[in-house]
């Protein structure tokens, strides 16, 4: 179990440092992990291992975690909350995914990187596919991206 999660985290942060290019340009890159709940040993150790990632540790990264307290309005809100603070991108743990299509919508039309992780996304028009890993992650944003066997998003 602690494999699949380390897995699991690793998947998601590895995506979105693939997709948001972080190069030499010194920026410091505002991270949103918006959780589905933090009662539960998986999504405990997912977080834990998350802020063990190489770029959460040596700054390039200043990850914030959100509980979504197994509610998706909550999530929903925060996910809002995390557009209008102008973070750069969100990994997604989704309680409902139906239930956070407007939002996830919201922040691509913001230009906000959006991983969704261990889940199935609901498909949009504009990210009809999906990354299947281990994880299920899955990476959008409002232009065309492929992905490589390394489980890096490149545009």
């Amino acid at each position: 179990m602690k494999l699949g999660t380390t897995l699991a985290a690793a998947a998601a942060l590895s995506l979105l440092a693939g997709s948001i290019a972080m190069a030499a340009d010194g920026k410091t890159y505002k991270v949103g992990a918006a959780v589905y709940g933090l009662k539960g040993q998986f999504m405990q150790n997912w977080v834990r291992e998350l802020k063990e990632h190489p770029a959460v540790k040596d700054g390039t990264v200043q990850l914030t975690v959100f509980d979504g307290n197994y509610d998706a309005l909550t999530q929903n809100n925060q996910i809002e909350n995390m557009v209008t603070q102008r973070y750069d991108a969100i990994l997604f743990v989704p309680i409902d995914t139906k239930a956070g299509v407007g939002t996830v919508k919201q922040a691509m039309s913001n230009d906000v990187v959006v991983i969704a992780s261990n889940t199935q996304r609901s498909p949009t028009p504009r990210c009809p596919t999906s990354v299947t890993m281990t994880s299920k992650a899955a990476a959008c944003r409002p232009r065309p991206w492929s992905t490589s066997s390394t489980a890096r998003a490149t545009w």
